[in-house]
């Protein structure tokens, strides 16, 4: 995962989510030492700053918890222990499917190198019976709750990286209706695999895509239209690259390529603005930033 400001080098991201805290939206971080929550700061949004910070052996848990005012329909809580407070409990708002991810990346971080074999081979002699509900029955258990989640986590990479690894490109709406696919999602989420939404299904397949492109298991990228495109795929398009130096084309040669940009996000307060239909520069209306083209250029230059 990239580094985000806010975040110490000593600190290895390994998963981030968007959400809201009570009146905060920002980046909840999960990383190897813990769990960050990066306010953005100001009215204009300009900026991170800690709000939160939970080591991990000061988290009681996580759990997620269902919220259906609004575009947020599930939230996490951390139940957070410290020498001042007996318990205190942080509700974060996102979508269902980051949510559970969230939560399963933090499980899975919570295992130490050289925890009991015994538990981990109990998840996977489970894993031979045909019913996920027979392995969402140890999900109740606090002990196993690490060892099912990297295991279900595990199936889903397994699955996606079987898929995807030796392909140029493929349509990830594709990928989400594999049945394995759908089974170990639906396993991830509690659920069973006639019942779970074929939204979920997507958006973790896409999520789970991008964390294996960003940790360099898959070597591609995902486009904004829900398609991963391998580096070799991307290495056969040949665009001179110095023809290319105005907003118009920018946008152009990227929609030819399978990406439908809605809005660019301004380097310095990180809103999103409708991109320009043309010019080589434009003006964020949030803080009066001038945005280059050949900025934005140089985010896209892989594509070139």
């Amino acid at each position: 995962m990239k580094k985000l400001e806010g975040v110490e080098p000593h600190e290895s991201v390994i998963q981030r989510v968007r959400c809201t805290y009570k009146n905060h939206w920002g980046d909840l971080i999960l990383t190897d030492k813990g769990i960050i929550f990066l306010k953005i700061k100001g009215i204009l949004g300009q900026g991170r700053e800690r709000l939160h910070w939970f080591d991990f052996d000061d988290i009681v848990r996580i759990q997620t918890k269902k919220k259906k005012t609004g575009i947020f329909r599930q939230g996490l809580v951390l139940d957070h222990q410290t020498e001042s407070t007996q318990k205190r409990s942080y509700y974060y708002a996102c979508e269902e499917h980051k949510a559970v991810l969230f939560l399963a990346f933090y499980e899975r971080q919570r295992l130490l190198p050289g925890a009991s074999r015994e538990t981990e081979s109990t998840i996977r002699s489970l894993s031979t019976y045909k019913r996920n509900a027979d392995l969402l029955k140890v999900a109740k258990n606090p002990k196993m709750r690490p060892y099912f989640y990297s295991y279900a986590l595990e199936r889903v990479e397994e699955d996606i990286l079987g898929l995807l690894i030796h392909r140029f490109d493929a349509d990830l709406v594709e990928t989400a209706s594999e049945k394995r696919v759908v089974s170990d999602i639906a396993l991830l989420h509690g659920s069973d695999s006639r019942k779970v939404p074929k939204d979920q299904v997507y958006n973790t397949v896409v999520d789970v895509v991008s964390y294996l492109t960003d940790k360099g298991e898959l070597d591609g990228i995902v486009t904004d239209l829900g398609k991963y495109v391998s580096n070799r795929a991307l290495a056969r398009v040949t665009v001179p690259f110095e023809m290319i130096s105005d907003f118009q084309t920018i946008f152009s040669q990227l929609h030819d390529k399978g990406l439908l940009i809605w809005a660019i996000e301004c380097p310095k307060c990180f809103r999103k603005i409708k991109y320009p239909k043309n010019g080589q520069e434009t003006t964020c209306q949030f803080c009066n930033e001038t945005i280059h083209a050949k900025d934005v250029l140089e985010k896209y230059a892989d594509l070139f």
